[in-house]
């Protein structure tokens, strides 16, 4: 085998995987001349295992090797697996390469052969078929990994993206001489891009650690509206804190030509800011600044960065202006800390069950202190938007009054956030839910900032609600492509994947995450839904062990502590895999659905429950739900709209259901479905 060393070393030699051809430094399999690109970290990974061929390495090996200490290392990897084996499989392979060896690692099983390097003076064919390979290399081949340099993340590190809108809406692509995807016309323009690294703070307390992403993040999100720039996000960018690299090869790696980084020191109520911009394609230093200010003048100190920096990319790259937000002077000092807290551990809110919970406190704590900040009150409605059904929501009344305050408070401070426009499109379909709210809303943000990622990502959410479920599922598709480690847009895309009845897409990231336990706040819960509902017994046998384990768990923790739906869980699950108290469970429901009615969720259980329940009480927990706005309230409570778990015909015919759609906002639900083409779920006629 080749010697490997680094991603940036040219000479890496491609050697044969089975069938399949691997290129390093093109980042490419081949299978005969058609070309499978991958990501530079992806083939790493694929190398690594290579180097080890017929011997486990351990998941802690590989994490360590390729992302150091980086936080995003477990999730990461189980996408990179998925993405070897999908690539794999779209070569035409059928047989296994990488073995999975539960609780210790992954394992080569294909045998791996070294390929006689070309000649130094000969570019190498990249569209010929793969040259002859030498006699099989031994289990240990002398492929090299040198470890990367530790990475420390508070959010969930991602791998190199760009948010690009032209490309995200056109679906305008072709493929080059090699088979690669291309967007553009090659004699297009050069669009400029940048990538904003996390800051450094420089004290070791975790509080200010959290404050300085949270200002990274911020500036990102301002920089993220400069029309005709490219942004890489938050998840690509911050995978290189502390990293031993020069910023050209940063930027060589994100594919971006500028990079913003930065340090930040806390002092009491003061704060120091050292802020560089650095041309990546030679190294040059084009613009730096040195503030000292008082805490409270931190979105002053943002939006000057803002506004030099794109002044310099107007200057050098000719982008567009960017109108930075009025002044955040006279803000508490104490309240910006709580904010940019907030910020962190939202970040984290995928990997750490308690980190939802934390943020909406921290945003809480900053609009108590200072109930003018915009930005916090902008906090609470997007933790808000994105938590029904999680224990926030457990006093429902309460929670709804609350974000809906939260909302009208930052709109009436800060109308043109597209953030909150964002977030409002998922609180209007839902416990808000007015479906021309949603539209008017996605548009908004759309207008406000096209190249913005949650604003991209409500968009695709909208389109899933009204019915256009390819072209739903598109949008995610695109969006995973450009931000592809998002775990957040990975568990929705997969959720969606099972709701449209796309079983094997959605269990490929539902499985793999599984393997590596990628994935709290009740993942197991969902996938095991899907599961059990998807019709294919052998895969509900596979995830009962997983759900019962993951029910003994819940077992163990307070109420207040488990979302409301979890009273039902046992019932359903009792029945979906037919257990032995599986009466006595069903008796249990009867009597929880006479006194307290579980109404979360109820795409889920109410087919099931629907020959079950006492007619009336079944019928009363519908329109309660419907009176509360928990009826559509979550994605997941749509899922017999998708043909996964139907409604009996009976219920699609009873006066009851059929006079819930006479409703207003149920009403514009069915026209907007219908519209699309799409009525199941919708009631039946009698005649």
């Amino acid at each position: 085998m080749p010697t490997y060393v680094t991603r940036d070393n040219a000479q890496r030699s491609p050697f044969i995987l089975g069938a399949i051809r691997v290129e390093p430094t093109l980042n490419s399999l081949f299978r005969g001349d058609t070309r499978f690109p991958l990501e530079p970290r992806i083939v790493d990974v694929l190398c690594l295992l290579a180097e080890h061929a017929g011997e486990v390495v351990g998941r802690d090996t590989i994490i360590d090797t390729i992302w150091g200490l980086e936080h995003s290392g477990d999730e990461s990897l189980t996408r990179a697996i998925s993405l070897i084996r999908k690539t794999i499989r779209d070569a035409g392979e059928a047989e296994e390469y990488v073995e999975t060896i539960p609780k210790r690692g992954y394992r080569i099983v294909q045998p791996v052969a070294l390929i006689t390097p070309e000649p130094p003076a000969t570019a190498p064919d990249t569209t010929s078929p793969a040259p002859a390979p030498q006699a099989a290399a031994p289990a240990k081949s002398g492929l090299r990994l040198l470890p990367r340099i530790a990475v420390l993340v508070g959010a969930v590190a991602i791998v190199a993206i760009r948010l690009v809108i032209p490309d995200l809406f056109s679906g305008n692509t072709t493929t080059d001489a090699s088979g690669s995807v291309i967007t553009a016309d090659a004699s297009a323009p050069h669009t400029p891009s940048i990538a904003i690294l996390p800051f450094t703070s420089l004290s070791l307390a975790d509080e200010d650690r959290l404050f300085a992403d949270g200002v990274a993040v911020s500036l990102l999100t301002r920089l993220g509206r400069i029309t005709d720039l490219e942004v890489a996000g938050q998840r690509s960018s911050f995978a290189y804190r502390d990293r031993n690299l020069d910023l050209r090869t940063i930027g060589d790696e994100l594919g971006v030509d500028h990079v913003l980084d930065g340090t930040v020191l806390r002092s009491g109520d003061e704060i120091r800011a050292t802020i560089q911009l650095v041309r990546t394609t030679d190294g040059v230093q084009i613009w730096n600044k040195a503030y000292n200010a008082l805490l409270n003048d931190v979105f002053a100190i943002q939006d000057d960065i803002v506004r030099q920096v794109g002044r310099q990319l107007e200057i050098e790259l000719g982008v567009g202006r960017y109108r930075g937000r009025t002044s955040g002077e006279g803000i508490e000092p104490e309240a910006v800390e709580q904010y940019y807290l907030g910020l962190g551990h939202f970040g984290e809110r995928m990997r750490n069950n308690e980190a939802r919970l934390q943020a909406y406190d921290a945003f809480q704590n900053a609009v108590l202190i200072d109930p003018q900040f915009g930005e916090a009150w902008a906090g609470i409605a997007f933790v808000g938007s994105t938590s029904v059904g999680s224990p926030l929501s457990r006093n429902f009344d309460k929670f709804r009054r609350d974000v809906s305050h939260a909302f009208e408070r930052a709109f009436a401070l800060n109308a043109n956030d597209a953030s909150i426009h964002a977030a409002m499109v998922f609180w209007s379909l839902g416990p808000a839910f007015d479906m021309q709210a949603a539209r008017m809303h996605a548009e908004t943000a759309l207008a406000l900032a096209p190249a913005q990622f949650d604003v991209l990502y409500a968009n695709a959410g909208l389109k899933m609600y009204s019915g256009d479920v390819e072209g739903g599922i598109d949008l995610y598709d695109r969006l995973m492509a450009l931000q592809p480690e998002s775990l957040s847009g990975a568990q929705v895309r997969a959720r969606w994947l099972a709701t449209a009845g796309r079983t094997e897409d959605a269990f490929a990231f539902f499985n793999a995450c599984q393997a590596e336990r990628c994935l709290g706040e009740g993942f197991v819960a969902f996938a095991s839904t899907f599961a059990v509902l998807s019709g294919d017994p052998e895969l509900a046998a596979q995830w009962r062990p997983h759900y019962e384990e993951f029910e003994a768990f819940l077992a163990s923790l307070p109420p207040q502590a488990k979302p409301n739906v979890t009273r039902i869980l046992p019932a359903f699950f009792s029945i979906m895999f037919d257990r032995p108290d599986k009466q006595e469970q069903v008796e249990a429901l009867i009597e929880l659905y006479g006194t307290a009615p579980v109404t979360e969720q109820v795409g889920m259980w109410a087919p099931v429950f629907s020959g079950l329940l006492p007619e009336e009480a079944f019928f009363a927990a519908l329109e309660l739900a419907a009176d509360q706005g928990k009826f559509l309230s979550t994605g997941h409570a749509l899922m017999p709209y998708y043909g996964t778990n139907p409604y009996p015909e009976w219920v699609l015919k009873h006066p009851r259901y059929r006079a819930l759609f006479q409703r207003p906002e149920l009403a514009e639900f069915a026209r907007v479905r219908q519209a699309h083409g799409w009525t199941d779920g919708l009631p039946l006629s009698t005649e």
